[in-house]
């Protein structure tokens, strides 16, 4: 039996931590530890624990736990597995009640890898001390403290959203994956092996912890089924919980075995079990990425009815089908809607959903066009598409060797500043309106990273380069809101 209760401060911010099995060998794994702890920025006590060190950069280094003067919150074990268990014992003596296990060689490699494995988590569990891993790459909980204590060269920005992950690279490759989309991590647990605490434990620690706000997690196999159920459903209703279960086929479950000993479930049990606990399932790193951005800086749309403004009628008929396949709704315009859009668009246009906005568009139409469909309440969410080449036609015609004939710069640069102010109003109106509004631009566009672009990276809000992903995650974002609604009903 696990015990009752763990506190997680200890792995979340914890005052002080020790690397047993520190070493000022670079890069041993145990130097490269205590190297990105330092370089992170840590702002608690730090103990390099090394028999036969007396300071590993430039720090006081320990013969043993025992021998460390201060208290220690938590361990990072980066010895041989057959040491392991030497190491927690005198970190009990310590009074230590958490050690993440950073070395491999246990159940992933078979049945005496497994033997140790087991023997270590019967002690562990008799000392009173929680484990992570083993065979894991670390953790990062950089709030408050600055803890990055993993095997990656990396120190990510920190932010709010959480990530837990049975593959070490995984978990690294999103921490960064967001960081490129200016999303901020604040706890990233790789939790390897499982031999202790699990994915499960950690989603429930992360629901109730105040710095989280959406929760990813990359699973392979999970061996308590109706834990994991449970863990979801109890967390759901507090925060989005986004998952990527890996191994759905036969080849994917056997590397999955093969990788941290984990044992693949039958994928369509996961998938109707997801549905009801409320979280999210991606398909892709790329749609689990897609998923946190709008759950982070998206607002939660009313329903599921979708107005589409086009700059292209061939963009707005992708979008109106990719929203249809999703399960939303392309709505029909009222004849009042209609009425206020004609004295905005050319007498030519189509009068329907998607809104085409054709050729003849005078400065400023734009972003009425999106103030008439937002203000409209049988409009829940809004998708934009073709924005953006405003700025990259400006930039042509102001950098052409012709640009001072004809007035040509000065119409590139007021084309420049009109997408300026479009992007400025978008980001403006998804605060006044309360409403998801979904930019799809061309993947040129987006590489250009022309005004545009850059308004709205830096103010959050993901550009997404097909109508595609962009209706998936519209999808996602209502779904979680569905059942947040469905949870506040039963309340």
């Amino acid at each position: 039996m696990k015990p009752d209760t763990t506190d997680f401060s200890h792995l979340f911010h914890p005052r002080s931590v020790a690397v047993a099995g520190a070493s000022p060998n670079f890069p041993k794994w145990g130097s490269i530890i205590l190297h990105n702890i330092l370089r992170g920025g840590y702002t608690g006590k730090v103990y390099p624990v090394n028999p036969s060190a007396r300071d590993i950069f430039g720090i006081n280094a320990y013969p043993s736990l025992r021998a460390i003067p201060g208290e220690v919150d938590l361990v990072f074990v980066v010895v041989p597995p057959r040491k392991v268990e030497d190491v927690l014992i005198d970190a009990a003596e310590k009074g230590v009640r958490m050690a993440v296990i950073i070395t491999a060689g246990f159940s992933e490699t078979g049945d005496d890898g497994k033997s140790i494995e087991e023997a270590i988590v019967t002690r562990a569990r008799a000392l009173g001390i929680r484990l992570i891993g083993p065979n894991c790459m670390g953790v990062a909980s950089l709030i408050p403290m600055k803890l990055t204590a993993w095997m990656p060269s990396f120190i990510p920005t920190d932010g709010s959203v959480s990530i837990v992950s049975q593959s070490g690279n995984v978990g690294y490759s999103l921490a960064r994956a967001l960081s490129g989309r200016g999303i901020g991590v604040c706890r990233s647990i790789s939790s390897g092996n499982e031999a202790d605490l699990t994915t499960s434990d950690f989603i429930r620690a992360l629901g109730d912890d105040e710095h989280t706000r959406v929760i990813l997690s990359y699973v392979e196999g999970i061996d308590e089924g109706r834990d994991f159920i449970s863990a979801l459903s109890e967390t759901t209703p507090k925060k989005p919980v986004v998952v990527l279960k890996a191994g759905h086929t036969d080849a994917g479950a056997r590397a999955g075995n093969s990788h941290t000993g984990a044992m693949a479930g039958a994928d369509e049990l996961y998938g109707a079990a997801l549905v009801q606990t409320g979280a999210l399932r991606a398909a892709s790193l790329d749609q689990l990425i897609d998923y946190t951005s709008v759950l982070i800086n998206q607002p939660l749309p009313r329903g599921r009815r979708v107005g589409i403004l086009t700059l292209g009628g061939g963009w707005g008929v992708l979008a109106a089908d990719a929203l249809a396949v999703e399960g939303l709704f392309v709505t029909p315009l009222t004849p009042a809607t209609i009425a206020t859009l004609d004295t905005v668009l050319p007498s030519w246009w189509s009068r329907g959903n998607p809104v085409d906005t054709v050729a003849g568009l005078r400065e400023g139409d734009l972003k009425k066009c999106l103030e008439v469909l937002l203000s409209a309440d049988y409009i829940d969410s809004l998708v934009l598409c073709g924005f953006g080449y405003g700025s990259s036609r400006g930039s042509f015609f102001a950098n052409s060797p012709y640009a001072d004939m004809y007035g040509m710069k000065n119409l590139g640069e007021k084309f420049i500043t009109e997408d300026e102010e479009t992007a400025e109003g978008i980001v403006e109106m998804i605060d006044a309106y309360g409403k998801p509004i979904i930019p799809v631009v061309d993947q040129g566009i987006i590489e250009e990273r022309g005004t545009f672009v850059e308004i709205l990276k830096d103010r959050g809000v993901l550009l997404f380069p097909s109508p595609r992903r962009a209706a998936a995650s519209l999808a996602a974002l209502t779904r979680y809101a569905e059942h947040l609604g469905r949870h506040t009903d039963m309340d």
